[in-house]
């Protein structure tokens, strides 16, 4: 008979699968992630401007062009020009660290928590709602400062710069923005709050149990 397992090494070892699984480079992953986003987001930025003469539109970088040749298939372009055939102002973005490994990391974490199907589908909702707010900033914020949108040397623009570097940008975050999200949602829905996530996590597990 096996000893029983706390909580906490069954998600463990989960967790280190379905990570390595998502962190792999699959082939065409890159350019279906980029395709898929770049669509949706342009659905998006559509929806919101107002000026029948501004087009403003996401596409994949296209590495053979000579300013986009340092680009890859992970990369996103932000373009916007004027109906009226000015050249367009362009931003690229680098959509495998802003996007794709925060949302892939937490939906590892979801998927490998040891909680019912009703608890984890509410983890996973608020969870990627929360992320998806967090990369429209990581995206728009930097935008409309290139682009003027937000004036420069403005308490705005220094509010506007202290979220950006201090929450969004900094690498580390790609990783860091998804365990805490999990973590609070976690402990949000769990009856007992934190206490009682500790407890289950850290009590013997009977074998067999979900």
């Amino acid at each position: 008979m096996r000893s029983p397992r706390p909580e906490a090494l069954i998600f463990a070892a989960r967790f280190v699968v379905l990570f390595a699984l998502v962190m792999i480079p699959w082939p065409g992953l890159g350019r279906a992630f980029n395709e898929a986003f770049s669509l949706a987001a342009s659905i998006a930025v559509d929806a919101c401007v107002e000026d029948p003469s501004v087009i403003a539109r996401f596409h994949p970088a296209n590495p053979e062009l000579p300013d986009q040749s340092s680009l890859d298939a992970w990369d996103t372009v932000f373009s916007v020009s004027r109906a009226r055939g000015e050249p367009p102002l362009q931003l690229p973005l680098a959509l495998r660290r802003v996007a794709y490994v925060p949302l892939a990391t937490f939906l590892a974490l979801v998927l490998a928590t040891p909680v019912d199907r009703r608890r984890k589908l509410r983890i996973l909702g608020w969870g990627l709602a929360l992320l998806l707010v967090r990369l429209a900033l990581t995206i728009a914020l930097p935008i409309a400062r290139n682009f003027e949108a937000i004036e420069r040397d403005t308490v705005l623009d220094w509010i506007v710069r202290v979220v950006y570097y201090g929450l969004l940008e900094p690498p580390n975050l790609m990783y860091g923005a998804p365990v805490v999200t999990w973590f609070l949602l976690l402990v949000a829905t769990e009856p007992e709050g934190l206490a009682g996530t500790v407890r289950r996590w850290t009590s013997p597990r009977a074998p067999g149990a979900t």
